[in-house]
């Protein structure tokens, strides 16, 4: 996958007419939360990323498209050796800003592409030389290769570490510490096979949920966690995650009972 790092509109037209296939995506060199993240499909949407970006401050990463489904890979390093976890599956708003809606996991991906994440993650920090810590290692998997879009020495946001505590029995923070002391790690009680976190994200601007809402969200099967309550919220145009308003979080025996759970959380709180 091809990238380069830009600072104006000039160099962005360079890469995509030399992009072979014929989408790019454009994002800040240094962000989170999706902040600033753009498709560019066509020459014809070069000024409008760029605005959308922020006219470019600062310097910026154009890089080839990958199509396909979103995951990310949860580790820890044990004895200077890194351990897959856990893989979680992504879902985002969509073309042009991806921004994540929910994530599922632990999810079950094929045998192959499960040994290729976990030798790609492997080869990854061993060639930056890095040993010790959390990783959260995001990858997508198209035309039947897998390929990693980025990686982090540090456990996933989201609620993604605590979906592992559920799900694991897992805590990345607790791996951290008990690697440094030179200890094992304690482990925690599992309560779901398979969890998701929803984010919320409303229809309308202003949105209030009532009391009656977050009661029956309460009554879900597998209702775990919600950081809602009936307050008034000010919600503004989606640019990135942090104009989501809250998220929930639901568990199962498995993924057609989680699926269940999901839609009645979107139900409930008339979200998409």
């Amino acid at each position: 996958m091809n990238f380069l790092k830009v600072r104006n509109k000039s160099e962005i037209k360079m890469f995509y007419d030399d992009c072979e296939v014929g989408e790019t995506i454009l994002k800040p060199l240094s962000g989170t939360g999706s902040e600033g993240i753009v498709k560019i499909s066509g020459k014809e949407d070069i000024d409008s990323a760029w605005s959308w970006i922020g006219d470019g401050t600062g310097d910026l990463l154009v890089e080839e498209f990958v199509g396909g489904s979103e995951y990310s890979a949860e580790g820890v390093f044990v004895n200077g050796k890194h351990k897959l976890l856990a893989i979680t599956k992504k879902y985002t708003t969509g073309d042009p800003h991806f921004i994540e809606t929910a994530h599922i996991q632990p999810y079950n991906l094929p045998e192959k592409y499960y040994k290729k994440i976990e030798l790609y993650v492997k080869m990854f920090f061993e060639s930056l030389g890095i040993y010790m810590g959390a990783t959260h290692t995001e990858f997508k998997i198209f035309r039947d290769e897998v390929y990693i879009i980025e990686t982090h020495t540090r456990y996933g946001g989201d609620r993604i570490w605590e979906l592992l505590l559920l799900t694991k029995g897992i805590s990345q923070q607790n791996a951290i510490f008990a690697e440094i002391a030179q200890k094992t790690a304690d482990k925690f009680p599992v309560k779901f096979k398979i969890a998701a976190s929803v984010f919320v994200i409303p229809k309308k601007m202003g949105n209030t949920y009532t009391l009656e809402q977050l009661t029956n969200l309460k009554k879900i099967k597998g209702f775990y966690k919600t950081d809602l309550d009936s307050k008034y919220y000010p919600v503004r145009e989606l640019k990135s995650s942090y104009e989501r308003i809250g998220y929930v979080i639901v568990g199962a025996d498995n993924f057609e009972e989680l699926q269940k759970c999901i839609l009645e959380v979107k139900d409930i709180l008339e979200i998409e």
